[in-house]
């Protein structure tokens, strides 16, 4: 407000945020879909970021990654990064893994975490590449695991009760013929 001498005079500014709201809608109705989407198509989501030297650092972690291997995103970092809980003898198939997506190639690999309680957990992990054309390299990485820790157990249980029957089949005394 101000005065004149006509008298008090006011000044309203008034702007439309309409289309700012609708925007913001949008974006909480996509982040929603895709959270959604995520857990139906895998077990847990992840997004790296790819250094110069091509190092790895996480930006995001779908919430399930918690869930699944007990570890939130601040200890996963503070232990040396999701490197950590993969199980030793795998660590050479998740490098390989991790060094073709850098690489600009799209990789599915099958490796061991270990989680916060001691349990191996078999990961069918899926990674692709996004390439920056200005900084001709690899900067990020999507990716999505899928737990197959049942699948594995399940199939191993019946590759050893198959193993078990052809055992007992070929313990069988076979029939003798007698030929005239």
């Amino acid at each position: 407000a101000y005065n004149t001498p006509e008298g008090i005079h006011f000044l309203s500014l008034i702007r439309d945020i309409s289309q700012h709201k609708e925007t913001e809608e949008a974006l909480h109705r996509s982040e929603e879909r895709y959270r959604i989407l995520s857990g139906l198509i895998s077990d847990y989501a992840y997004v790296l970021d790819v250094s110069e030297d091509g190092s790895l650092k996480e930006e995001w972690f779908s919430e399930t990654f918690e869930k699944i291997f007990g570890y939130t995103r601040d200890e996963t970092e503070n232990r040396g990064g999701w490197y950590s809980a993969v199980y030793e003898p795998d660590l050479d198939v998740m490098r390989e893994h991790f060094r073709k997506v850098t690489e600009g190639q799209f990789d599915v690999a099958e490796f061991r975490l270990v989680t916060r309680s001691g349990e191996l957990r078999w990961l069918r992990d899926s990674a692709k590449p996004v390439r920056d054309p200005l900084a001709k390299r690899v900067v990020k990485i999507y990716g999505a695991a899928q737990d197959t820790t049942e699948r594995k157990m399940t199939d191993d249980a019946i590759r050893r009760s198959e193993a078990r029957f052809k055992e007992l089949a070929d313990l069988r005394p076979q029939p003798v013929v007698e030929r005239d």
